[in-house]
């Protein structure tokens, strides 16, 4: 997906818990003309979403989630010539104690020329092995005037292929926060210890401590 000064792309992603930092992210970027690149800067910003939805398949692929302008974050300048799955950090001291909510990334950059792309892929096809929308990916045209779902026209010798709706892949978010009884849950077999014991189930399920009167 193209990243200029009028062409944006946002990586949308949410947040569980209260006072969460979010330290940086990892993704894809090409750089496309390296020499150009020399003076050109990717400029990455986190914003609040306009809403805040429960995290489903189908919410993520038509509930229109934007970024909030007027909830800027964070935001850097980045020197940047590669062509990798590549980290970029926030400044914590402003991307801190952070809400359950859904949020975006956006990337753009001060060049109009077409310096930089983000790679990606359509979310049922072309090897996305989770065969599900596991972050929005929103492009806009006008500077960030109207945002729609990424979809991207393949065109070859005179056939036009439409990708889909494509999936903010290649994604990885670094963040600090409280832990969950589902983080201690892999491949449904549950992982956390105390003193070496393994704790399963995480529920307390026998009576009288069901109760939560008695917890």
């Amino acid at each position: 997906m193209p990243i200029t000064d009028t062409s944006y792309v946002a990586l949308e992603f949410d947040l569980k818990g209260l006072n969460t930092t979010v330290n940086g992210f990892k993704t894809w970027i090409r750089t496309l003309n390296v020499s150009e690149a020399a003076n050109t800067r990717l400029n990455i910003t986190l914003y609040r979403a306009n809403s805040t939805v429960v995290r489903t398949h189908n919410n993520l692929e038509v509930v229109n989630l934007i970024p909030d302008n007027i909830t800027l974050i964070d935001t850097k300048l980045w020197n940047y010539t590669a062509d990798e799955l590549s980290y970029f950090t926030f400044d914590i001291s402003n991307a801190h104690n952070l809400n359950v909510s859904n949020y975006f990334i956006v990337i753009k950059s001060n060049n109009s020329n077409e310096v930089y792309s983000l790679v990606t892929l359509p979310w049922n096809t072309y090897g996305d092995i989770n065969v599900s929308i596991d972050h929005q990916l929103k492009t806009t045209q006008d500077d960030g005037g109207t945002w729609k779902n990424a979809i991207k026209q393949i065109n070859t010798t005179g056939v036009t292929y439409p990708s889909g709706q494509l999936d903010a892949s290649s994604f990885r978010l670094n963040v600090t926060r409280g832990y969950m009884p589902s983080d201690f849950s892999v491949n449904e077999t549950y992982t956390l210890k105390i003193q070496n014991i393994s704790i399963n189930p995480l529920v307390i399920s026998s009576s009288p401590y069901n109760e939560s009167s008695f917890l």
